[in-house]
């Protein structure tokens, strides 16, 4: 057994969370790029993506963005005195996202995510509006329905597309490949889809192109060596599960199979010292303790064997069966 590819969806040791913050020009432009962005998203919700990593500061979306920073804050004011219903609205926009504009770096520059809850405060300045365009052109309320229904048609239609791009993780991958193509985790997930539909080549180039956007991606390192071990290439996977565990310390899975590999090699001895290291990393997982009783068996060390059984054993009851078949 190869031993599981890393996690597809968790990358917490590269999204470390930064208390150093960021100068106030580049966390003013941070916060006006993505306010315009989440409107964009909103208004125009053609690039849907898990990984929102298309967002350049170029000058001109700095400009743009910059006024309609300064717009909102005018709509905010003008609700504040002459609007509560105004204000109401675009409030719960801001302040729903405020927890993610800060200067301090501790999420992404824009996720979708963290926009659910503002979205009712757009959607209903949106109903706001409408509602004060039927009133004060009575003449043209058919067609202000009428326009109303279509953005409302157009918007479900795709939010139907949106879900299908959810339905599944194959779909979630190759979607997101589309509107992301410079995240590395992109990459490293579509590795996996490729992979798991027996395209061990395509999986490996994806990988090797995580690493070539993060050399330090230690995930995409682990996977690259399953695959290469998939596809008999044993010295390409010893070398790239060692640069996974320089990458990701933590990565005891990478030590399993280093293990695994030195021991279908007969080599005990080194195959054990990558076993230790699992165990070490991961002391609560009996399989761990279980191949390392093995690897001790056959090194000759029966009585640390026994007691990496003895631990396996407290950890899992069920693996006493397998001594007693």
């Amino acid at each position: 057994k190869l031993g599981e590819r890393a996690d597809l969806l968790q990358d917490e040791f590269y999204s470390q969370v930064s208390t150093k913050g960021i100068p106030l020009k580049y966390a003013l432009e941070h916060i006006a790029t993505a306010l315009t962005k989440y409107l964009e998203l909103l208004f125009w919700p053609q690039h849907l993506t898990l990984y929102q990593s298309e967002v350049y500061a170029t000058p001109l979306l700095l400009v743009i963005s910059f006024m309609v920073s300064i717009g909102l804050a005018l709509v905010l004011i003008y609700g504040f005195f002459k609007n509560k219903y105004v204000f109401l609205g675009l409030s719960l926009f801001l302040i729903s996202l405020s927890p993610f504009l800060t200067p301090f770096g501790i999420s992404w520059w824009v996720a979708e995510r963290y926009a659910y809850l503002g979205t009712f405060g757009i959607i209903f300045l949106v109903v706001l509006f409408f509602s004060y365009l039927g009133k004060k052109y009575v003449k043209f309320k058919n067609i202000i329905i009428a326009l109303f229904m279509i953005a409302t048609v157009l918007l479900s239609i795709r939010t139907v597309i949106r879900n299908n791009d959810w339905q599944n993780e194959d779909n979630l991958w190759i979607a997101t490949a589309k509107k992301s193509p410079s995240d590395p985790k992109t990459h490293n997930n579509l590795g996996d889809y490729y992979g798991r539909h027996g395209d061990q080549e395509k999986a490996a180039q994806e990988f090797l192109k995580a690493i070539e956007l993060n050399p330090f991606y230690g995930d995409a390192y682990h996977n690259l060596a399953n695959t290469y071990q998939t596809m008999g290439k044993i010295d390409l996977a010893i070398e790239n599960y060692k640069k996974a565990v320089e990458s990701k310390p933590s990565l005891w899975q990478s030590y399993q199979n280093l293990a695994i590999i030195y021991f279908n090699q007969q080599d005990f001895e080194t195959a054990g010292q990558y076993q230790e290291k699992a165990v070490e990393i991961n002391p609560n997982n009996a399989s761990l303790h279980l191949n390392l009783g093995v690897i001790y068996q056959q090194n000759n060390q029966q009585e640390k064997a026994n007691l990496e059984f003895q631990k396996a054993v407290e950890l899992d009851p069920s693996i006493k069966d397998l001594f007693q078949k």
